[in-house]
This record gives structure tokens, sequence and C-alpha cells, in this order.
């Protein structure tokens, strides 16, 4: 039986990982589609209170990347070609070309 929920993720690291179908930016646009309307995070209230706090100032709590158990969790992934394209022609040398006035 296929799960038709997660057909989209076996998408997404072929797009990601594989050297012969790789399209990061594809794999990117693909799980930006099926980022879910809302995220959870249960906590359990605690002695200290800090749990109530966080409900009474509109905070969040996030937990250190060290101590997450999901190794793709909180990982970046960037395509260097296109920040250098963007960065490099769009701000850096610009930006070079304005102070340097010529």
């Amino acid at each position: 039986m296929i799960n038709i929920t997660t057909m989209w993720i076996d998408k997404y690291f072929e797009l990601m990982f594989s050297s012969k179908k790789r399209n990061i930016k594809l794999a990117h646009e693909l799980k930006n589609n099926h980022f879910p309307n809302s995220l959870y995070k249960y906590k359990y209230f605690d002695d200290n209170n800090h749990t109530l706090d966080l409900l009474k100032t509109d905070l969040i709590f996030l937990s250190k990347a060290s101590t997450l158990n999901d190794p793709y969790e909180g990982e970046i992934f960037y395509d260097k070609d296109i920040l250098y394209d963007y960065y490099f022609y769009k701000e850096i040398l610009p930006n070079f070309f304005k102070k340097a006035k010529l």
C-alpha cells in the first residue's frame, strides 16, 4: 500500500540529493507547497510556570539545534550559484561601483 501523503517526501529527497535528478529549486517548491497551515508544539506545564509565561507573553520556545533528534530539522539548504548571482551581481558589485564612484 502506498501512502499518498508521503509520496512527495520521496520526490523531495530525490530532487534534493540524487546526483542524476538533482534540482534544488524544484525540491524547495515541492516542500513549500506541502507545508502545513499550522504547526503545533506540545509542551507540558512545569512547576515554574514557564509554559504559562510563554502563553501570556505570546512567545514561543525553541530548542537548541544540538538537542534535536531529527537530523533534518533546522537544516538550511541553499544553492550557492543562486546566492552568488543574486548577492554578487545585484548587491555587492553595484554597491562597490557606487562607493568607488566608477
